[in-house]
């Protein structure tokens, strides 16, 4: 028997990612909209971690220009990171046409995780879900 999970996870709309950003592309691409020179760039970047420690070492939520940063504990004590996006950049990635990359399963976007977990047994009649397996 499959899981939900895995019936939803197979069909939900999900970004093909691409190869990530190197941090060099990404000064390159600073360098190019600023008059910064790649040196004054690479020594920010460099700057901004060792602030964003210090202040996050000491309980504090940092708020820059793209993310806020909290620091978090899990139940095992170590401590984690909760990264929310300004919502400037959630606003141009969800501007109508705006996003180029590739996607998979566009189909399905807008369907429940049932009609999701339909397509799923229909798709695999011999490893179906259980309908009480949530």
């Amino acid at each position: 028997m499959a899981t939900r999970i895995r019936a939803i996870r197979a069909f939900c709309p999900s970004i093909r990612l691409v190869k990530s950003a190197s941090p060099e592309y990404f000064m390159e691409l600073v360098t190019r909209r600023t008059t910064l020179s790649p040196g004054v760039v690479k020594n920010f970047q460099e700057s901004e971690i060792e602030t964003l420690a210090s202040l996050l070492l000491e309980g504090q939520p940092v708020r820059t220009g793209a993310v806020t940063y909290t620091p978090t504990v899990g139940l095992d004590g170590r401590i984690h990171l909760s990264l929310r996006a300004n919502p400037r950049l959630l606003r141009a990635l969800n501007a109508p046409g705006a996003f180029r990359g590739m996607m998979d399963n566009t189909d399905n976007v807008g369907q429940s995780s049932g009609e999701l977990v339909q397509q799923w047994n229909r798709a695999h009649p011999t490893d179906p879900v259980e309908e009480d397996d949530r």
